[in-house]
Parts: structure tokens; C-alpha cells; sequence
């Protein structure tokens, strides 16, 4: 391997070989070396005129383990002017793709630069034979069938009657494409087909792409607003009023740069496309930057909101999912606020009876950016509204922050014989119940539920244990025999449960994660007789205040059962 390339270097090497002067100096990458010959390193200085590389100021031969050949590239000379010619690598368009020149038969990339520009782009176009170029964009982004490898040439500008793109001012890189840090220089000859692109196309909602004679991108935030709203809609075929603002989809955390066909697009709001309002072009790598950590987001024309009830253990009940134009959305409803107006206009919606039960924040939704659609933020009905088009409101995209309300309409539930039940069944304390009555009939947002059967040890089976009210924060359980506590059991309660205390039960299995919450207040396990309790038992705590054992006739205490992501206090007496 020789290093110090430069021309001079260049062309001592032909002279050496009996050729032309040298037209370029190349990289190539040395992923190759035999894994038992390792290499030889030659750091070399010449002044251009010597008849070998040995009479040029040199270090000598250094041998080199194979490990630290790869770490190198090899120089590579190009003696005498070779032949040149272009093509462009497409998909399935003619007019557009990436440039490619081919030296004596090699084929390589053009590299992006700032000397590549629509007039450039025109020589190519015309050599080629098709109509001007109306853009020049950078097409590192799209895959194409890959070339040799190399970078061949830098276009630092071109003038207007060249009819060749080799007849431009431009530096030969000869670059390997591991050191290739050069966009890909591409075309577009011709006006090009431009369509619109929804995330949600059947009701025109969602993440918007532009595609570009069938290349699909993102377009950019910058000056997106209600005037390139409604030019956006225009090319869907939907004409104003939109209902819904420009809107951006996006994370708090800078991405890494994405596929944009279009950013900073200033438009009047009468345009028939984007390309006719202001813009620096498409993919214009040297007008704008590619770096954003947000796209642009619309909705065109009116909105259809309608509601469902879901997850409810009857049609009178459950989780109440907002739908725009049929897809899922969220509420964003304050804490402090009360709703009750709101859950009459839902109720009446629905066809059910008047609401017993309204709970602001009983389900959080969280869901990919792509899966995300809208949501309606903080809204205030009379109460006699015949639907929610009619109360006033405020429709927001889906920031990943909003959930879904609970609602009860009609007095779908009654307090079970031998329970003490406050208003509404928030709290229910049975003693001795009928377990079938019990979970019959009291509703999937009770917050305090203490079940204690005193004496006959009643079975507390799986049918049961799979209907613990959703909304349950405090759990109490004693004097039941359980077989076995799986973790499907608490893991919907994850989001609520916060205390959960476990008293003289015939409890046999603790299985793995048999409860998955983030962040508890206490768990109390006492005067139990446990079986075995698995690995990993207690796993699935993340963050809990205290964690009591007490007086647990624990037969079988597995390896690592209270092994947690985090230090938690285990208090263990007379197990």
C-alpha cells in the first residue's frame, strides 16, 4: 500500500509503467488482504519528475499485521484520459434517477454538490436525449441498483451550451464509497407526475407523503400552513373549508435526516400544486436541509366524528373511542374538569340512556407517529346537543398524550348482596359474597375492591381473576384459594393498580411477572400458604415504596424470585 497520493505520486507510477501521464489519483478500499500475507505500507513523497517511487523521499517498507491492513486504502492510478460516458439509474421512470458516468467500463456515482444544479442537470438531460431538467435533487435516499462503489466525479459547475457533462468544470474524486460523505447527484428531465399521499388515504387524513413519479417522500414543515393546506387538498381533488388546520407530526428529539421531497413551500393558497407555489426544489440539498425531527400532517375537507363504546362488559358500557371519518382517535380531557354534559351528547349519540358514570382518564393510548390520528381537546356541551359537532371544541393531532374516557349509560350495575358499596360502585367491600353476583354486576371502573371470605375458602379461579375492574387501584384479597397467579391476571390492571395485598389464601403458584406494574405503593403478602414461588416472581416491579412477606408458609422458593430492575425494600418475616 502506497501513501502520500497525490498527482505527483500519480504520475511517477505511469511513468513507471510506460503509459500517459496520469489523468487521477484513486482510493481503493483494501477489504481483501490475504488473511496470512498481511501487507506492506509505503509512505512515499515525490516532486513529479522521478523515474521510480524509490528515488522519491520515502520511510522505506514497513510490514504490516493483516488487522491494520483494512485500515488503509490502496492507491490506484488512472494513466491517460479513459472514456467516459453517462446513464441514468432509475426504477421505473426514464426521465428520472441517479447519475452515473462510466470510466473505461467502471461505473460510479456523480457526487452531490453545491456546483450541481439545474443547469448541470440539463447537460445530462440533453446528452441523453430527453426534454430540460426541471429539477436536480439529491437521490441519496432512494434505492437504486448499486454501482462499482466508486464516487467517480464533483461537477463544480456547468454553463449553458455544453453537450457534454464531461465538457463542465469538474474534479475527479475516484472515491470508494467508504469514504464517500457525497450525496448522489440525480435528474428529473421533464415536468415530472406529482401526486399526494395520505397515512389514511380513505379518509384523507394522516402523515403526508408527495409521490414523485412514483417516489414516495415526506414533505417538510417548514411554512406549512393553512394556505399550503389547501393546496396540498387541491391535488387530493378536495376543495375547502377544511375543518381541520395544518398540522405536524413529529418527536421532541431531532431525527436523523429523512427523505424530503419538499420543505420551506410558501404558497398563496389558489396554487394547483406545490411545485407552482415558492420553493427551493425538490430535494434541494444546497437550498435546504434534509435534518428534521417533524412532517407535515393534514386533513382535507370535513370531519365525521362518531363514538363507540369498547371493552365494556355490556353494550351500556366501556371505553369511549372518538372516530374521525372511522379511525380511532383520542380525548384530551382535563383532570379538574367535569365532563358530565359531554357524556349526555355521547350518551344521546349512542342511543343509550342517560350517563350514571363519566371517568376523564381511564385508558392511556399510546401508538406509533404513523398510526397516530386526531384528537379532541378539552370540549364543553349544554348537555342537549344531539352530537358532538355541536359543542364547542378544539380538534388537536394525536401527540401520543391523549387516552380514551370511561362511560357507563344507564344504571348498568347495583351493589351485590353482602358487599358495602359507596355512590357509583367507586369503592366495594364484600365479605362472604357470591362471587358470580359480585363481579356480575359491578362495573369495570371501580377504583377499591376488597373481596374476603371468611372460613369456607372459596375458589378464586381464573373466570374471575380475568374480570377485575380495569380502573382498580387498591386491591384486596383474603381467605380464597388460588391455584395459581398468572401474569395476564394484574398486567391489564398495570396502569392503575397501585396497592395490592394478598392475606390467608391458599395461594400455590406465584408465577413469573405475576405482576407487571411500573410504579406501586405497597404490596403485602401475609399469613398465606404459598407453594412455590417462581423465578422472576417479582420481576415485573419497577418501583415500589415496600414490599412485605409476612408469615407465609412458603414451601418452595425458587432462584432469583425477587430479582427487580431496580433496589426495593423486601421486608421477609417468619417465612
Amino acid at each position: 500500500m502506497i501513501y502520500q497520493r497525490t498527482m505527483k505520486e500519480a504520475n511517477v507510477i505511469c511513468r513507471m509503467l510506460g503509459l500517459s501521464n496520469a489523468y487521477a489519483y484513486l482510493d481503493y478500499r483494501n477489504e481483501h488482504v490475504p488473511s496470512s500475507k498481511g501487507c506492506w505500507y509505503f509512505n512515499v513523497w515525490c516532486v513529479g519528475n522521478e523515474e521510480s517511487l524509490l528515488k522519491c523521499r520515502n520511510y522505506g517498507f514497513t510490514k504490516m499485521y493483516t488487522v491494520y491492513c483494512s485500515w488503509y486504502t490502496t492507491a490506484a492510478v488512472m494513466c491517460g484520459r479513459p472514456n467516459m460516458t453517462v446513464r441514468v439509474q432509475n426504477t421505473n421512470t426514464l426521465n428520472m434517477g441517479r447519475v452515473e458516468v462510466s470510466m473505461n467500463g467502471t461505473w460510479g456515482k456523480v457526487a452531490y454538490s453545491s456546483g450541481w444544479t439545474v443547469q448541470s442537470a440539463n447537460v445530462v438531460c440533453r446528452m441523453l436525449g430527453l426534454p430540460n431538467a426541471t429539477a436536480a435533487p439529491d437521490l441519496s435516499m432512494v434505492y437504486y441498483k448499486r454501482p462499482s462503489g466508486y464516487t467517480w466525479i464533483q461537477i463544480d459547475g456547468c454553463k449553458k451550451n455544453e453537450t457534454s457533462l464531461f465538457d463542465c468544470s469538474f474534479l475527479v474524486l475516484g472515491r470508494s464509497s467508504y469514504y464517500n460523505k457525497h450525496g448522489d447527484a440525480g435528474v428529473i428531465c421533464g415536468p415530472p407526475k406529482v401526486s399526494v399521499s395520505f397515512a389514511f388515504n380513505a379518509a384523507l387524513m394522516g402523515e403526508v407523503s408527495l409521490v414523485v413519479n412514483t417516489v414516495r417522500a415526506k414533505l417538510g414543515t417548514k411554512n406549512w400552513d393553512d394556505n399550503s393546506l389547501a393546496v396540498l387538498c387541491r391535488m387530493a381533488g378536495v376543495e375547502g373549508p377544511h375543518e381541520v388546520p395544518a398540522l405536524t407530526l413529529g418527536s421532541k428529539v431531532s431525527q436523523v435526516e429523512q427523505f424530503l421531497w419538499l420543505n420551506n413551500v410558501k404558497c398563496f393558497g389558489n396554487e394547483s400544486s406545490l411545485l407552482d407555489c415558492e420553493n427551493p426544489g425538490l430535494r434541494n440539498k444546497n437550498k435546504f436541509g434534509l435534518a428534521s425531527s417533524s412532517t407535515a400532517m393534514a386533513v382535507c375537507g370535513r370531519v365525521n366524528i362518531t363514538f363507540e363504546l369498547t371493552e365494556g362488559r355490556t353494550s351500556r358500557q366501556g371505553m369511549v373511542k372518538p372516530l374521525f371519518n372511522g379511525l380511532q382517535g383520542v380525548f384530551y380531557l382535563r383532570p379538574e374538569h367535569n365532563y358530565t354534559n359531554l357524556a349526555k351528547v355521547i350518551c344521546r349519540t349512542l342511543g343509550l340512556p342517560p350517563p350514571s358514570l363519566f371517568v376523564n382518564d381511564a385508558k392511556i393510548i399510546s401508538r406509533y407517529p404513523q398510526y397516530r390520528t386526531l384528537g379532541i381537546k378539552d370540549p364543553r356541551c349544554y348537555g342537549n346537543e344531539s352530537s358532538i359537532g355541536e359543542c364547542k371544541k378544539t380538534i388537536v393531532k394525536d401527540d401520543n398524550t391523549g387516552g380514551l374516557p370511561g362511560l357507563i349509560c344507564g344504571k348498568d350495575f347495583y351493589c351485590p348482596s353482602g358487599c358495602a358499596c359507596s355512590y357509583a360502585l367507586d369503592s366495594v367491600h364484600c365479605t362472604n359474597a357470591n362471587l358470580t353476583e359480585v363481579f356480575q354486576n359491578i362495573h369495570m371502573f371501580t377504583s377499591t375492591l376488597h373481596l374476603q371470605d371468611n372460613g369456607s375458602k372459596t375458589e378464586l379461579d381464573e373466570s374471575f381473576l380475568l374480570r377485575l375492574p380495569l380502573k382498580v387501584s387498591t386491591l384486596s384479597i383474603k381467605g380464597y384459594k388460588i391455584h395459581r397467579l398468572k401474569r395476564v391476571y394484574f398486567f391489564r390492571l398495570k396502569n392503575k393498580l397501585d396497592k395490592l395485598t394478598l392475606e390467608n389464601n391458599d395461594l400455590h403458584i406465584l408465577d413469573p411477572w405475576f405482576i407487571s406494574r411500573l410504579k406501586m405503593s405497597a404490596i403485602e403478602i401475609k399469613d398465606n400458604n404459598i407453594t412455590t414461588i417462581k423465578t422472576d416472581a417479582f420481576a415485573g416491579i419497577f418501583q415500589c415504596s415496600s414490599i412485605y412477606l409476612t408469615r407465609n408458609n412458603i414451601q418452595f422458593l425458587e432462584r432469583g424470585a425477587f430479582a427487580t430492575p431496580y433496589q426495593l425494600y423486601v421486608s421477609l418475616c417468619n417465612q
